[in-house]
């Protein structure tokens, strides 16, 4: 019985610094308190992510760089992409 106590006193001390290190998280990077501002994950995501609600009344997410691919590719990258079109002899574009 002392054994399965002291597991499960470690196990809860393990869980509390978890929540300690996810709450110092959100306080250095974002500027909440998440566990008096919010009380599930999907309700610190609204607080945190920008969303906006569309005509259709569905809630809708924006990127903060937008949906266009070709302009989040770096210069390396579409590079690559441009390498490996010459050398197989095949079309390759980015964002397709």
């Amino acid at each position: 019985m002392q054994e399965l106590l002291a597991y499960s006193m470690n196990e809860v001390n393990i869980l509390r610094q978890a929540c300690c290190a996810f709450r110092n998280v959100f306080m250095q990077f974002v500027k909440m308190d998440i566990f008096h501002q919010a009380i599930t994950i999907s309700s610190i995501f609204q607080h945190v992510v920008p969303v906006d609600v569309s005509e259709t009344g569905h809630c809708t997410y924006y990127p903060e760089r937008g949906y266009r691919i070709g302009h989040r590719q770096s210069v390396e990258a579409l590079q690559w992409v441009a390498y490996i079109g010459r050398t197989r002899n095949t079309v390759t574009r980015a964002g397709n």
